[in-house]
């Protein structure tokens, strides 16, 4: 395990707004590409996610509501990149399925939600995908911390250095990259600066509401950015 990059459904703090993409085509998949990625979702995503896209455990859904607040009014992307990351995954090859396969998943998720196939093939690349946009539902409410951007889309995760081997065991003091922050668990942190002089002029900066459900999120910092498993 040389690095490690902590995005997916790790979300950094700082809601990151918009992508700056700009839609040019409307979203088109074939009924071969549905039909082999019902298939392949059932092979590598149905044991998390449900043989009918319905969530399971801390799996979220990828159809209905859920859906419609994440994903709609973004680009086939950012759904995609996102899809990439998940497991199964060779540990040193994220998206170890093939640009195809993530593809007919991608069409399979899309037709269970309503969209309809046609006699474009979908691409299967991450910059074509970036043009083509999942349209929005009026009425429907934006889930704000849902992922708003696909991978290089972000200069501040873009300028995060890789988390290796060396700084797990020797965490700078200003990281905290697991749950116990070192490998003995000790759950101390050197910094100085909050003590028992200064923790009671410690004021309420940020707050947002994490969803109802399963979960024991640990945030984890790495370089100053706060990353928390929703």
């Amino acid at each position: 395990m040389a690095s490690i990059r902590r995005t997916g459904f790790f979300l950094a703090l700082l809601l990151l707004v918009g992508s700056g993409v700009s839609f040019a085509k409307d979203l088109s998949f074939t009924r071969d590409q549905v039909g082999k990625g019902r298939q392949d979702y059932r092979q590598h995503c149905a044991e998390c996610h449900g043989p009918r896209l319905e969530g399971q455990h801390l799996s979220p859904p990828l159809v209905g509501a859920r859906f419609d607040q994440t994903w709609r009014g973004k680009s086939a992307a950012v759904l995609s990149f996102h899809l990439r990351r998940m497991p199964p995954e060779p540990i040193d090859a994220p998206g170890g399925l093939g640009d195809e396969t993530y593809a007919n998943i991608l069409a399979h998720i899309l037709r269970t939600n309503g969209f309809e196939a046609g006699d474009e093939a979908l691409p299967i690349d991450l910059a074509s995908l970036g043009k083509l946009s999942i349209p929005k539902l009026e009425g429907v409410e934006h889930d704000l911390d849902a992922p708003q951007v696909a991978a290089g889309e972000s200069e501040l995760l873009n300028n995060l250095s890789a988390v290796t081997d060396e700084m797990l065991r020797n965490p700078s003091d200003d990281d905290w990259l697991f749950s116990g922050r070192t490998y003995d668990g000790q759950t101390f942190s050197p910094l100085e600066k909050i003590n028992r002089e200064t923790v009671g002029d410690l004021a309420l900066a940020w707050r947002t509401p994490l969803r109802g459900g399963n979960s024991m999120p640990m945030p984890l910092v790495h370089q100053g950015v706060m990353f928390l498993h929703t």
